[in-house]
């Protein structure tokens, strides 16, 4: 009959289940270094790059049109005033914006968010082609 015997050779099965375990460890740091990264970079403050509040001195005069355009057009999609911060990047059809809209204030500063941010794209009449809502 058959022996039923265990032997050495039947325990091979444990090494095997390391590497897995290993893997999966080497998995969650990776997760958890692009969860760091994500949650370090993707909150930030829009002053520290091109952006500034639509009635900023630093924009050009067409800009600021371009700014108010924008401004305008989601105040209208949004029924509400928009406190936000413009980056105007011309194009060969027209105009880009970036809009950075606040999702709150901590000690009088606008605090930023992914998904806070919206990009209106304007023709050369300045009548919105496109809308881009959270980038």
């Amino acid at each position: 009959m058959h022996d039923t015997k265990r032997t050495a050779k039947d325990t091979r099965a444990w090494p095997r289940a390391r590497p897995v375990v290993q893997s999966q460890l080497g998995f969650m740091r990776l997760f958890a270094s692009i969860f760091a990264l994500v949650a370090l970079c993707g909150c930030r403050s829009p002053n520290s790059f091109d952006e500034w509040r639509s009635d900023d001195k630093r924009f050009t005069p067409q800009e600021r049109e371009v700014v108010l355009a924008a401004r305008s057009y989601m105040e209208k999609r949004f029924h509400t005033a928009i406190d936000g911060f413009y980056r105007v990047r011309e194009e060969p059809e027209g105009y880009s914006v970036v809009v950075w809209v606040p999702v709150c204030y901590e000690h009088g500063q606008p605090q930023f968010a992914p998904g806070s941010s919206a990009i209106v794209e304007l023709n050369r009449n300045l009548t919105v082609e496109k809308y881009l809502q959270g980038y």
